[in-house]
Parts: structure tokens; sequence; C-alpha cells
């Protein structure tokens, strides 16, 4: 039961954050009702996950450490258990975006260096959670799902590269987004 628990929790986690991204590479700004309860549920996923971890470890942190030390030696050949502390920052970054939702920061025109920084960090752990570090079926849907949310980004840079408009997403210029459904407010 706790295995199905810790793979499932960040399953959730992970869906969760590709609709996210798959929103913001799209443009779609339909509100923020719908983007805050996605931070808000993955955050939860992530924190049963832990939970999840801890216990089938015996709650002890040393145990955590020791798992991750020998799953990295398995995969790169290097012994090394700091991807724990990666993970505690993963959920402290989803956990400080999620409180920035709740707070109702409006989104300013344009990505911010805090979008930048969080999503770079957040895709980091991600590829190497779902694709480096998975086996089997896992690591093909997250593989294929990168591929497209990929093609999805690079196409939309490129039919926005030459608009000199700001943008309201990282790709979509402020003048088409209401054709995409967007603009409105909860």
């Amino acid at each position: 039961m706790n295995d199905l628990l810790l793979r499932w929790t960040i399953r959730v986690a992970l869906a969760l954050y590709g609709l996210l991204l798959a929103r913001e590479i799209m443009g779609w700004r339909t509100g923020q009702r719908l983007e805050r309860w996605c931070w808000t549920l993955g955050l939860a996923a992530i924190l049963a996950h832990f939970l999840a971890a801890y216990a089938q470890l015996g709650w002890s942190h040393e145990a955590v450490l020791e798992h991750t030390a020998r799953e990295t030696e398995r995969v790169t050949g290097w012994r090394f258990a700091g991807g724990v502390w990666g993970n505690y920052l993963f959920a402290l970054f989803w956990g400080l975006e999620t409180i920035g939702q709740w707070w109702g920061r409006r989104r300013v025109t344009g990505w911010s260096s805090w979008n930048y920084c969080l999503h770079g960090y957040l895709l980091l752990v991600v590829v190497n959670g779902a694709i480096v570090f998975a086996t089997g079926s896992v690591r093909v849907v997250a593989l294929f799902v990168c591929l497209v949310l990929s093609g999805v980004f690079f196409r939309r840079w490129y039919q926005n590269r030459g608009d000199k408009t700001r943008s309201v997403g990282p790709l979509l210029p402020a003048g088409r987004d209401r054709q995409n459904g967007g603009g409105g407010s909860d």
C-alpha cells in the first residue's frame, strides 16, 4: 500500500505540473482559480509523497539519505545523497508559488525572474526524477510529455519570435490572449 501511495502521489503532482506548464506555454489565461488549485493539490501530493517515503524508510532521515545515495550510485555510478536536499528545495519552491497564488499575487505582463527560476528548477527536478531515475513505462510517458511540451514551446516561440509586443506568458503576445479564451479573471 505504501509503495502505491509513494508512486501515485508524485504522479499526481507531476500531472498537475504538466497541466500548469501547458497552460503557461499555451498562454491560456481563463482565470487563476484552476491554476491556484493545481498548485495547491500538487503541493499536497508532494508532501504526501515525502510522508510516504519517510514511512517506508522507518521515519529516519538517515535512511532517506542512504536510500538516495544508493539510487544515485545505481544510476550515475556516483554515491551522492544531496538529491534529498534538492527535493526539499523543490517542495519549498512549489510551496512559495502556492502561497503566492493564494495571496492574490496578480501576474504581471511577461515572465519575471522568479518564473524563470521556478520553472527551470522544477523542470530540472522533474526530468531527473521522472526520466533519469525512473524506470519502465513512467520514464517513457514522462519523456513523451516532455517532448510534446518542448515541441509546443518551440513552435510557439518560432511563431512569435518576430512579434515585438510584450508577452502575457513566455510565448504569447498580449494582443492574442483573447483569441485563446484568456484575459478574464476568476
